[in-house]
């Protein structure tokens, strides 16, 4: 196995590690990576976070306060409104300042 091999398999591992459970059930880093991904900034993912989607249903939105708090380090506020929710996070930079 070359080094760009283990290089892939170590990052598959890393993201089929359970890393913290929601909704009563064990959770990847790749379910929370693709949770953040809803909601992240599009600039750079240690931004703020702040936007509207469609209304997901309660089970993802538990899914994307985890991923918040793994990944920015700091709570969600969530606001539902009719079927869309609004989304906001102090994000990284403001929560570690890194």
């Amino acid at each position: 196995m070359n080094t760009e091999e283990r290089i892939i398999d170590a990052v598959e591992a890393s993201l089929n590690t359970i890393v913290a459970h929601v909704n009563g059930r064990a959770v990847t880093r790749r379910e929370l990576s693709k949770a953040f991904d809803l909601v992240k900034d599009s600039d750079h993912w240690k931004n703020p976070i702040n936007c509207v989607i469609k209304d997901p249903g309660q089970e993802t939105l538990n899914l994307i306060e985890q991923s918040v708090a793994f990944f920015a380090g700091c709570e969600t506020q969530i606001t539902k409104s009719g079927k869309f929710v609004a989304i906001s996070a102090a994000g990284y930079f403001n929560t570690l300042g890194a």
